[in-house]
């Protein structure tokens, strides 16, 4: 016992180290100028955010193009940022002070934006990128601390405050984006120049001329003309960007505010960019670590035992789950799907074993062997989330597993499958009081006898007929 609770201090200690350690890594995911990503369609600029855009509101020809985006790519994600800093010193900056996740639904003709208040985000990347430490040719990557004693104040102080906001408002969060500004403004050395923007601030408008002055570097013809021999979409759309520049007399020498020296512009943008998994390890761990430290141990054994097992000396053993026969028994008996020896003993040993995994190329029936085993689970009452980083390995399993546990006679199913960049949030709602009202309205002791003797009659039925093959089966041999 005291083995164990040294073992599990070595771990937590291990993962402290791990957290803190976090705060000193920065890993480049541009969020130091994501409003003016080209490759993720730029940004769009807000003042109200309604939550349903029904087709008569202005901004749902402008929220729809990001969300057939979205749905186009697995590693993308819509963000609202909050406050901005733009302009260049030594490095291009178009950036908010704070962001969060938020999800694109669509609905028949309506869209609907949900921001998730738990994503909410301090801009760590922003910070960082303008810390001269950065561009410091003497020290090494590695031991690079962006932040100064002051800065980790702050940032302590604001992760904090974010900790405790529990909904979304976004009036709040833009002046606490600005409360922001001003505290770093009079402590921090990388802010103490930064002004507010005094001019009308247009995203639109801003990022045109920052195109257009762009493609002048690029060398594009003066002359050229919307139309070009060959079609490139984009081409000929930065080239009409350019003649519509030019039409409204915005002189060739001017520059945008991206362009100009850094300042603040109080201001909120929604942005798709790469989701950035990594900007939230320091609160995944430290979450991780508290959550042990209240209950003196681990609420997933599985886990401890593959850190007991990385940072002990001693090994603890990966113990057997189920019963061998009696697995292989359900899969005889309840499996409505063809197994080969291979897939057989895929399930089993994701049966007999905390972890396993199942290799091979493309086409060989991995996704079928990850129905079956969905299949499995359910048949002793076992509940599975089946995750993917990929929708499509989703939507497999789905079309395998979902007609055999729908009933024809209700609307209750037996598999919820979620997908980001669907709409089916919505759905499972819908679903779920669906549910809510069905198991209001159900006879439960009556109608679970009545299934109790269906399947018994079944399972009565299924042995007769096994028998039948084993006496067909003695007569062939």
């Amino acid at each position: 016992m005291l083995e164990i609770y040294k073992s599990t201090k070595r771990v937590i200690s291990y993962l402290k180290y791990l957290r803190d350690i976090s705060r000193k890594i920065v890993i480049r995911n541009g969020f130091e100028k994501c409003l003016l990503d080209k490759l993720n369609r730029y940004a769009l600029q807000l003042e109200e955010l309604p939550e349903k855009i029904d087709i008569r509101n202005k901004a749902y020809d402008k929220i729809k193009p990001y969300y057939n985006f979205i749905n186009e790519t697995y590693d993308k994600k819509a963000f609202l940022g909050y406050g901005l800093i733009a302009g260049t010193k030594s490095r291009l900056y178009a950036a908010p002070m704070l962001y969060l996740e938020c999800e694109i639904y669509k609905d028949k003709e309506v869209f609907t934006v949900e921001p998730d208040i738990d994503t909410l985000r301090f801009n760590y990347d922003l910070i960082s990128a303008m810390s001269d430490r950065l561009y410091d040719e003497n020290l090494e990557e590695e031991s690079i601390d962006y932040f100064d004693n002051i800065e980790r104040d702050l940032i302590a102080d604001i992760e904090s405050q974010i900790e405790a906001m529990k909904e979304v408002d976004n009036k709040k969060l833009s002046e606490f984006a600005e409360n922001i500004f001003i505290r770093f403004s009079e402590k921090s050395d990388a802010f103490k120049d930064i002004k507010r923007y005094g001019k009308k601030y247009v995203f639109d408008v801003e990022r045109d001329l920052f195109d257009h002055r762009t493609l002048r570097k690029k060398n594009v013809a003066s002359g050229s003309k919307r139309y070009s021999e060959r079609y490139i979409f984009d081409d000929e759309r930065e080239l009409f960007d350019r003649h519509t520049l030019k039409e409204k007399n915005v002189a060739s020498g001017s520059k945008s505010v991206f362009e100009q020296p850094l300042c603040y512009i109080a201001a909120n943008h929604l942005f798709v960019t790469n989701i950035p998994n990594a900007l939230s390890t320091y609160k995944a761990l430290d979450a991780f670590v508290q959550k042990i430290l209240q209950g003196d141990n681990f609420d997933n054994e599985t886990l401890e035992k593959l850190l007991m097992n990385a940072i002990s000396d001693d090994k603890t053993p990966i113990t057997s789950l189920e019963n061998q026969k009696q697995t292989q028994e359900i899969i005889n008996s309840a499996l409505p799907l063809p197994l080969s020896s291979s897939q057989n003993k895929a399930i089993q040993n994701a049966w007999a074993h905390d972890i396993s995994y199942i290799q091979g190329p493309p086409g060989t029936g991995k996704s079928y062997t990850i129905s079956a085993l969905v299949l499995t689970a359910l048949a002793v009452n076992k509940k599975v989330l089946v995750v993917s980083q990929k929708s499509a390995a989703l939507k497999v399993v789905k079309e395998k597993v979902e007609p055999l546990l729908t009933n024809e006679n209700d609307a209750i199913i037996g598999i919820c499958y979620f997908d980001a960049g669907t709409s089916a949030r919505n759905s499972l709602r819908n679903y779920c009081r669906y549910l809510s009202g069905y198991a209001y309205n159900l006879r439960y002791n009556s109608e679970l006898t009545k299934l109790q003797h269906q399947i018994d009659d079944c399972q009565k039925y299924l042995n007769k007929k096994f028998e039948e093959l084993r006496e067909q089966e003695e007569r062939l041999s």
